[in-house]
């Protein structure tokens, strides 16, 4: 990945390849090395990352590394909020194996690891968050509501807050996607689409997240992919928080951390499918 963020894709004077996105981009880049090379030291088996984040982590530096001599602000956006949103699942992934919380000291330097990780993110969130609320408001106001909800939680650390933020996201980017992709306007779309019937609908017969992401995404099937591949894990790492809830007490240092950055996953997986294309 540092050969790749010093490459031509990354040195081509785009208008928009400015000074501080590239800081951006590296030191998102960066961090998230870092953090994954550290858990691999420690791992010895006990499995702090699994498919929720590497399949997306794969997908992302292969997209980055696939970019052209000149990538689109697009293609950029993408590289840069795809990043951001895999530290959130790097984050949360590895926050929730049980070897880590089963072992209230590993769980604490986990936390703080992942405390160094996203909080530089925080220095350009407000701005970024400040455009995705804009376009949520008009695609669903309660999204923005469920989002700000979460941060709540977080900031007053109720028992379980992993929980209660999990399910926030998830239903907050559910409703995000059933009023960006509506039913009708999905089913139209999909004869023309090329994609497998299996992948769109449930065995119940309901559209798939994947549909909607793929309708919402249309004409970008590399950062569609990613973007699936992220909601997927975001999905996934919900369901295990609420089935690990009620063996939690309080909101432990990790219950924390995690919520934290879950949420910060789910921001960064709305800014792709609402906010970046529109730019």
């Amino acid at each position: 990945m540092g050969a790749i963020i010093k490459g031509p894709a990354f040195n081509v004077p785009a208008p928009w390849a400015t000074v501080s996105f590239r800081k951006a981009l590296v030191g998102t880049v960066h961090r998230q090395v870092y953090m994954t090379d550290w858990l691999t030291q420690i791992d010895t088996g006990r499995g702090l990352l699994s498919d929720f984040s590497s399949r997306p982590l794969t997908q992302f530096r292969d997209y980055v590394g696939g970019l052209a001599d000149s990538p689109t602000r697009f293609e950029l956006d993408s590289s840069l909020h795809t990043g951001l949103g895999i530290n959130g699942l790097l984050g949360a992934d590895a926050l929730s194996s049980s070897a880590v919380l089963d072992d209230p000291d590993l769980e604490i330097e986990v936390a703080d690891r992942v405390e160094d990780l996203l909080t530089p993110q925080q220095a350009g969130r407000l701005g970024a968050l400040e455009d995705l609320r804009k376009v949520l408001e008009r695609v669903d106001p309660k999204v923005v509501e469920m989002l700000e909800g979460g941060w709540a939680n977080v900031q007053a650390a109720p028992p379980a807050a992993a929980e209660i933020v999990a399910n926030c996201v998830v239903e907050a980017m559910d409703r995000a996607l059933r009023a960006g992709a509506p039913d009708n306007d999905v089913e139209q779309w999909l004869p023309t689409s090329g994609r497998p019937a299996k992948e769109s609908h449930s065995p119940t017969g309901r559209l798939t997240r994947a549909a909607r992401i793929r309708y919402i995404m249309r004409g970008h099937k590399d950062e569609a992919k990613m973007a699936c591949t992220m909601a997927d894990g975001l999905v996934s790492l919900q369901k295990l928080t609420s089935e690990r809830a009620q063996a939690i007490k309080h909101a432990s240092a990790g219950d924390v951390a995690r919520a934290r950055s879950l949420l910060i996953a789910a921001e960064h997986i709305l800014t792709m499918l609402f906010v970046i294309e529109s730019n």
